[in-house]
């Protein structure tokens, strides 16, 4: 799985699809047994999987930000998209991939 450089951290990801309709999905484990995102890339979505921060092979957390981590994670997010390229995205996730969900906006 590619790693891609995302300010002062790496984030792994996987891709599925292409065109520009963005889908991107961040979570702690992307298990591929269970992977809705790959069928919606065979429905014309460009899907961007994403390992946060501290899971896989994405930098490794060194410090404990307690209830911040959503916001980080979030802006992770964000800061991927940018580094992509992607202006707009649709956004999905489970577990702590839902959480992330809420603080997009």
């Amino acid at each position: 799985m590619p790693v891609l450089k995302v300010k002062d951290i790496e984030l792994e990801y996987v891709e599925y699809g292409s065109g520009d309709r963005y889908l991107l999905c961040s979570q702690q484990h992307h298990f591929s047994l269970v992977n809705y995102t790959k069928d919606l890339a065979d429905k014309g979505f460009h899907v961007f999987n994403i390992t946060i921060r501290g899971y896989g092979r994405s930098t490794r957390i060194k410090e404990d930000l307690g209830d911040t981590w959503y916001d980080v994670w979030a802006q992770d997010t964000v800061d991927f998209a940018d580094a992509m390229g992607i202006d707009k995205f649709f956004y999905t996730g489970v577990s702590h991939g839902a959480g992330i969900g809420w603080y997009l906006g």
